[in-house]
């Protein structure tokens, strides 16, 4: 099986100045779901995990110390918000995320601290989940429609959700 290792070395090693240091398995992420990741019917989009952004290893999330740390974060993000009213965190522990997998069973994805949330602002608790590196990031793909998949479930159907 090819795949990143376990624990892949880009989550070993910080990847900002502004980071208080890589992801740990005991640590949880959420992704934030605003209005526009809604169906009418309340069904999430698929859209929650864009292809662009997972493509690209830049599919933003958010890590907590624990999922009581959740009201303040979505009274922090509202403040900043006023297009799309936040409607629900989900809230999945890094060591599932680290579990995603292809195919033939090799690792899918990994969760880095990456601050960067875009528009020159750097925040110590974002992070982002990206494809290992040898996964071929590619809507297309196989392997990548999987891992897509899993990330989407695990968000959506087998998470606690905050909202």
């Amino acid at each position: 099986m090819t795949g990143c290792a376990t624990p892949c070395p880009r989550e070993q090693i910080s990847q900002s100045t502004h980071s208080p240091g890589p992801l740990q398995d005991n640590e949880v992420v959420c992704r934030a779901a605003y209005d526009m990741h809604f169906k009418p019917s309340g069904d999430v989009k698929r859209s929650l995990v864009k292809n662009a952004d997972l493509m690209a290893g830049t599919l933003s999330v958010w890590r907590l110390k624990s999922v009581r740390e959740a009201d303040t974060l979505i009274a922090a993000i509202n403040s900043t918000q006023t297009a799309n009213r936040l409607r629900r965190l989900y809230v999945v522990p890094t060591s599932l995320l680290r579990k995603v997998a292809r195919k033939n069973g090799a690792r899918g994805a990994s969760v880095l601290d990456d601050t960067d949330c875009g528009g020159g602002i750097d925040h110590p608790d974002h992070a982002v989940i990206a494809p290992c590196q040898s996964v071929n990031a590619n809507e297309t793909d196989e392997d990548y429609q999987l891992i897509k998949n899993e990330i989407i479930t695990l968000f959506v159907d087998g998470a606690y959700f905050v909202g």
